[in-house]
Parts: C-alpha cells; sequence; structure tokens
C-alpha cells in the first residue's frame, strides 16, 4: 500500500495502480487498496472506473467511518470533475456526517459551494473549518486563511452591498419610521407598513422595519405585498447569512404563493449553512418537487431519508 499511495502523491496513476492492484493481491479485503484503485484510475482520467470503486467501500456499511468518508470525499471531487455538481455536494455532506474531521471534503465542498453554487458565506464555513482540522499542511492553511478567506468575505460584502444598495442611509430617519409605524399597527395595518416601507427606503440596513414588512406586505396588499416581502427576506439573509428562520420563513412565503422554484432557491441556500436541518430538507424537497426539478428532488430525498436512519 505505500507504493500505492506514494505513487498517489505523485499524480502518478499507473504506478499508483499497478501497486494498489498488488495489495489488493495480497489482502483481497483490503478497503484502502481499493479506495487507491479508485484514485489511481481518477488519475488516468477513468471517471467511471474510480466511481465504481469508490462505490464499493461507501457501500460497505462495516467499515471504518474514517475510510467510507474518504471514499464519499473521493467520489465527490469524480463528480466535481464531471460537472455533476449537485451529486457531488451531497457526496461531500455524506463524506463529513461519516467524519467531521475530513479537511479535503472540507475544502472540495467550499470550492463547490463558491465556484458553483455562489454561496460564499457557506463557503467561507466550509473552508475555516477545513482549515481547523488536524494535519492540514501548513501551507494549506495559509493559503485558506491569507488567500481563500479574505477574498470570499470582499464577495460577501460585495453581494450586501448589492442587497443594500450603495446610497447614502439615514438610520435615525428610519428609526423614528419604524417607532411611528408601530403605533399605528394595530389601528392602522396600512399606514404602518407605509412608515416601514419609508424607514426600509431611508435606510435598506434596517432590520426592524424589514422584519416588520415581511410581517405585514403580503397581509396588507395581497398583489404586489409578496414581491415586496420576498425582497426585504433578501435583504435580511445578506445581512444575516446563518440565520436559518430567514430562509425557512421567506422559502414558506413564496411556496404558499405557489412560487416553488423561488422557494426551492431560498432554501439550497439555507441548507448550505444546515445539511441536516430535517423540517428546511423536508421544505426543500416539496419545493422542488413542485417546481419539476426532480433529479434534485430525489437526490436530497435519499440524502434525507438516511439522516431518518441515522445511516
Amino acid at each position: 500500500m505505500q507504493q500505492a499511495l506514494e505513487g498517489l502523491a505523485r499524480r502518478d496513476g499507473a504506478k499508483s495502480a499497478t501497486a494498489a492492484e498488488t495489495a489488493l493481491e495480497l489482502c483481497p479485503e483490503s478497503a484502502e487498496a481499493v479506495l487507491a484503485r479508485g484514485q489511481a484510475a481518477f488519475l488516468r482520467k477513468d471517471a467511471k472506473a474510480a466511481l465504481v470503486q469508490f462505490a464499493a467501500v461507501t457501500g460497505e456499511k462495516t467499515l471504518p467511518a474514517a475510510i467510507r468518508s474518504a471514499a464519499w470525499g473521493a467520489r465527490g471531487v469524480v463528480e466535481m470533475s464531471q460537472k455533476d455538481h449537485d451529486a457531488a455536494r451531497l457526496s461531500f455532506l455524506r463524506s463529513l456526517r461519516l467524519d467531521p474531521r475530513n479537511a479535503a471534503s472540507h475544502y472540495h465542498l467550499g470550492r463547490l459551494l463558491h465556484e458553483v453554487f455562489r454561496f460564499d458565506e457557506a463557503a467561507a464555513e466550509q473552508f475555516g473549518l477545513a482549515a481547523a482540522c488536524p494535519g492540514v499542511p501548513d501551507e494549506r492553511v495559509k493559503k485558506i486563511r491569507e488567500q481563500i478567506l479574505p477574498s470570499l468575505k470582499k464577495s460577501v460584502q460585495e453581494r450586501l452591498a448589492a442587497a443594500t444598495g450603495t446610497g447614502a442611509r439615514d438610520a435615525k430617519r428610519a428609526a423614528k419610521l419604524v417607532a411611528e409605524g408601530d403605533a399605528l399597527q394595530k389601528k392602522n395595518p396600512g399606514a404602518a407598513v407605509q412608515k416601514y416601507e419609508a424607514a426600509f427606503a431611508a435606510d435598506r440596513t434596517c432590520e426592524a422595519a424589514a422584519n416588520k414588512l415581511v410581517e405585514l406586505l403580503p397581509k396588507v396588499n395581497k398583489t404586489t405585498g409578496v414581491d415586496k416581502a420576498l425582497d426585504a427576506y433578501r435583504v435580511l439573509i445578506a445581512l444575516r447569512p446563518s440565520r436559518l428562520a430567514n430562509y425557512r420563513s421567506a422559502a414558506l412565503l413564496a411556496y404558499e404563493n405557489k412560487r416553488w422554484a423561488v422557494a426551492a432557491k431560498l432554501l439550497d441556500r439555507g441548507v448550505a449553512h444546515y445539511p441536516d436541518d430535517i423540517p428546511t430538507l423536508d421544505l426543500l424537497i416539496s419545493s422542488l418537487r413542485k417546481a419539476g426539478k426532480t433529479k434534485e428532488q430525489e437526490g436530497w430525498s435519499a440524502y434525507r431519508g438516511e439522516l431518518k436512519e441515522g445511516r
């Protein structure tokens, strides 16, 4: 096995494949050798053969969690290379459920969330976890902390600016208008909404105004209220991207108004932060089904089923 690992480290597909086969002849039950054979196949650009080998390891429930985690992570890398991004995401999540200290899976999931899904806040979380895992080479940790995370922070700030606007903000006026809206809310909800809208226009980062708008707009204005409420939710999500309740509430509003694709998009981003939250997964799966996204729905349904069974 040592020769196989050395060949993989040098990205020598032929040598590592030969060494893995020798290891399997000596120890046919070696999951490590099967994993190495799959990695060697991937180096030789045989993705199909690599996936077969990885499946032989991931599907064997009696194997140690760490080796199965490594196989799921390796499978995710192959799926990424084949642009099967949804499958790769689920493979990395399965890998990390088996071994939360799998630095490679955190790292590659971070890459996927950033490069493909553009969920930069969640990507930063994964890169941070990768850097904190034991055994990560110093140069990789340095790259994450000095290059990747600062770049992601800048991207997140740019997205926040796009959501909230770059114009002048009048926080004092916004706070005053919110207070006036609060005084009107019970006796005249319509007038209260106007105050909250004015407050939100004065300062798009005013969470108090946004929270009131998402609560009242769909009730007060049946025609444009939902669109305006969803816009306020998007700002709230940009302000606090790790607050799951905002994703779920926004998605539920979209779902109840038959905007299933919008709901699915919101929840897809939410589960990037909380992939094991059952209520959120259930709403995502239902939204995907209603939106006609069968492949994505089946993938998340399978993952959700594994959570329920504790696998």
